[in-house]
């Protein structure tokens, strides 16, 4: 298959041409047919995409202790912290009762990780993509500076046999902090002053990005994410209550216990704890096999100079968030010299 504008030769269902960033049009049913099928927020691909995660969690339990970490403990802490402050003590008559009411709460547990699950293949990457200030590109030649780039390394990552999808949005953040972080499974976040770098180094954070998603790491962030904005909600929604005097936990002296609200925060401080947890296992372990496979496309000694620039930089909050969940930037720097990468 062949650029209709330049004649390079590109791979089939190619969107942009890598050599001149002309959109590529087949006209054909079956493209027609392939894009439909491939919708971000499909039915079927939410269903596929949360059966092929399930099937990653089983075949690797640590991930799987680490994401029943993320996504459970703080709704548990948040329930202690209910039935703790109204006194929810129950008592069963039977035994069979205490049995019906064992299987209730795994029931629930249950309807929560599913719905965790469809949450991060449906809104989740839209909410994170919002908080990070991306926005979809409108400008023709911001896309004809991105496109071409993301079509020619998913190309090269389906090639060396990375599993990821077909279809990849890019939004754009007008900040001049050079990042580049996948967002969700079908998301990728790029800020503007990442636009305005090297295309070389564009490519060494895209082959990062598509190795993050070929790994499934994505999934850890948002459901950890969001886990954690579900339960901090809750609580500081419940201390701004108490704190209008709309209602009143009192003791039996009738005075406000100021306890409970001190409870409240401890508990909301303690559901960082998993997730930072749960997410340093996860792109710890993800950090120096995403740089090793940058180096092995050539574009390690750009990561390395990234990685030193950056210091220089003030960091937006988020970004100076997402540091202490991975390995430091002189780790890193020296694996890749370790690699053979002359830096």
């Amino acid at each position: 298959m062949y650029c209709p504008k330049c004649g390079n030769k590109i791979l089939p269902r190619t969107k942009f041409c890598t050599e001149c960033g002309a959109p590529i049009n087949t006209g054909s049913d079956n493209t027609k047919k392939s894009n439909t099928s491939n919708k971000v927020f499909g039915v079927e691909t939410v269903a596929w995409n949360i059966l092929t995660f399930g099937d990653s969690l089983l075949k690797n339990y640590k991930r799987a202790l680490c994401f029943l970490l993320v996504t459970i403990l703080s709704v548990f802490l948040i329930n202690q912290f209910f039935g703790y402050m109204f006194d929810e003590t129950t008592y069963y008559r039977t035994d069979w009762d205490y049995i019906l009411h064992c299987i209730a709460l795994i029931f629930y547990y249950l309807v929560r990780f599913f719905c965790v699950l469809v949450i991060i293949y449906t809104i989740g990457p839209s909410i994170l993509t919002f908080i990070l200030g991306g926005r979809r590109i409108t400008r023709e030649d911001d896309k004809q500076r991105i496109l071409p780039l993301l079509a020619e390394c998913m190309a090269e990552a389906k090639s060396d046999g990375l599993v990821i999808p077909d279809t990849i949005e890019i939004y754009i953040a007008e900040q001049e902090y050079p990042n580049l972080i996948a967002t969700g499974r079908n998301t990728i976040c790029i800020t503007r002053g990442m636009m305005e770098l090297d295309d070389n180094l564009s490519k060494a954070f895209l082959y990062d990005a598509l190795f993050r998603i070929s790994r499934r790491d994505v999934e850890f962030i948002l459901a950890g994410f969001l886990s954690s904005i579900w339960s901090l909600i809750f609580l500081f929604a419940f201390a701004f209550v108490l704190k209008i005097g709309a209602t009143f936990y009192e003791d039996d002296r009738g005075e406000f216990n100021l306890l409970i609200l001190v409870i409240g925060f401890i508990i909301g401080a303690l559901i960082v704890v998993p997730l930072y947890i749960s997410l340093k296992t996860i792109y710890s372990e993800t950090d120096f096999k995403a740089d090793e496979y940058v180096c092995r496309k050539g574009f390690g000694e750009y990561l390395c100079a990234y990685l030193d620039y950056k210091r220089q930089m003030p960091k937006p909050f988020m970004c100076q968030a997402e540091d202490f969940i991975h390995k430091s930037d002189n780790e890193r720097i020296g694996n890749m010299q370790r690699l053979g990468i002359n830096y």
